[in-house]
């Protein structure tokens, strides 16, 4: 999210929308009533005017495109020079953040079952078995963790796929640690001047709500009035609609000693996952996070 912030924000590079999720839609929605565009026309239509044509590029920053090869090739059937990039990120962090994610909802469909991380980590062998989702979920993707963040499952995938396209892989810890050289790699291969990127802002924030009948009643209001009208969306602002929302305390942090067991739990688990990723990035490496 911050690094396509930055790039909607750069001068030719036209994004209406960060996600409109038609290529991989049937990744994201277990029910295809619920596709947000249904034709190519209807998606293309986003990039219908001058300001698109006349940019550079034209920006589609739908995450899910990465579990599916076949999304790939449909971008490259519409659009051949297509360029790719990939953003990751240590995949115990991101299991933790998605988890925090889900506590933004009070609908029952898109809100964890629990507000404590381990105890929905240890659904995760009941849930690749159809069981053990929230009530009436229909992204079950983004209540698999394992699914999601084994990197060495996808990208390998990603990389045949994107075949002699650009493409690239940046590190979501560069991004925080060396914001200078991230930018310069980014620009290099949109051959852009990296002067010309401004600073991300803190976008995408995983704000915990109470999951109380005012709360649901005030998301499903929301989602209602935006569902199809994109200046409304932005008129309304989400900032704004989360200020509205009744907050709740965020749960807690696991005890030291019990979240080093926790730990090495996950660790254990993306072990795998850390290989690679180090491979993969040489220049800057991924490791497990301190719990505390």
């Amino acid at each position: 999210s911050a690094v396509a912030d930055v790039l909607r924000k750069h001068g030719q590079i036209y994004c209406e929308k960060k996600e409109p999720r038609f290529f991989d839609a049937h990744v994201f929605h277990d029910d295809p009533a619920f596709h947000s565009y249904k034709t190519l026309d209807h998606y293309l239509s986003l990039f219908d005017n001058i300001n698109a044509q006349n940019a550079l590029y034209r920006l589609d920053a739908s995450t899910f495109v990465m579990y599916d090869a076949a999304a790939i090739q449909n971008i490259l059937d519409i659009s051949p020079d297509s360029r790719f990039i990939v953003m990751l990120r240590d995949p115990i962090e991101a299991s933790r953040s998605m988890h925090k994610q889900r506590l933004r909802y009070s609908d029952k469909k898109m809100r964890e079952v629990s507000d404590d991380f381990m105890t929905c980590w240890n659904l995760l062998q009941a849930r690749s078995k159809g069981e053990s989702f929230p009530v009436g979920c229909r992204n079950r993707i983004l209540f698999q963790y394992d699914v999601l963040y084994h990197y060495e499952r996808h990208i390998p995938k990603v990389v045949a796929a994107v075949g002699e396209n650009p493409f690239l892989i940046l590190n979501y810890q560069e991004l925080r640690s060396s914001p200078e050289i991230f930018f310069q790699k980014l620009a290099y291969f949109l051959e852009l001047d990296p002067r010309e990127f401004s600073a991300p802002q803190e976008v995408n924030v995983s704000t915990y709500v109470d999951n109380t009948l005012r709360n649901r009643m005030r998301q499903n209001l929301f989602r209602l009035l935006a569902r199809n009208t994109q200046s409304l969306r932005r008129a309304l602002g989400l900032v704004g609609y989360k200020v509205k929302m009744a907050k709740g305390n965020q749960p807690q942090m696991a005890h030291p000693s019990q979240g080093k067991i926790q730990l090495d739990a996950l660790t254990r688990e993306f072990s795998d996952t850390y290989h690679y990723l180090n491979t993969l990035l040489k220049d800057s490496q991924i490791k497990p996070n301190d719990p505390s």
